[in-house]
């Protein structure tokens, strides 16, 4: 099922080509709706379980495709060449009672004071290496929100992203 998602998910990124700012979402989605209603008609039995929630560039080299599988979120790291485009990351949300104390214990322990956490990711490469992905927010004094991501490997040791 989840191949079926990212089947769908690349369909979708290489229909068409976005610019955004660092983990801002895309404002323009007319775009993605114009693509549902062409995958809805292709594989309505599959389509009706994913729901794009999100696409970030997250630099210059990767985009990120968030999106909802079955009342769950889920993200997709991608090469941003459209030519030979690679998953390079794929995750899912962890509830919050699921995350592994030990890595609740160390996000908290460095971030809490400053940072709200909004979720933790399960995530994986093609190569196998797993990864925990605290995302993290702030509200600025103008009210702009600041997002973070810290990933940790399953000892609680920060790991240099793989992106």
């Amino acid at each position: 099922m989840k191949a079926w998602s990212t089947i769908f998910i690349l369909l979708i990124f290489f229909s068409f080509g976005m610019v955004a700012q660092n983990y801002s979402p895309i404002k323009d989605v007319d775009v993605l709706e114009q693509q549902n209603k062409v995958l809805q008609k292709i594989y309505p039995d599959k389509f009706n379980q994913l729901k794009i929630k999100s696409v970030y560039n997250i630099n210059d080299k990767h985009t990120a495709i968030g999106y909802i599988e079955g009342g769950s979120y889920s993200e997709v790291v991608v090469n941003s060449d459209k030519k030979d485009m690679l998953i390079v990351l794929s995750s899912y949300e962890i509830a919050k009672k699921d995350i592994p104390k030990l890595i609740h214990d160390v996000w908290e322990k460095d971030y809490s004071d400053n940072w709200e956490l909004d979720k933790v990711l399960y995530a994986k490469t093609p190569y196998g290496d797993v990864y925990y992905v605290t995302v993290m927010k702030q509200k600025t004094k103008d009210n702009q929100i600041n997002w973070k991501r810290v990933f940790y490997n399953d000892k609680g040791q920060k790991q240099t992203p793989p992106i």
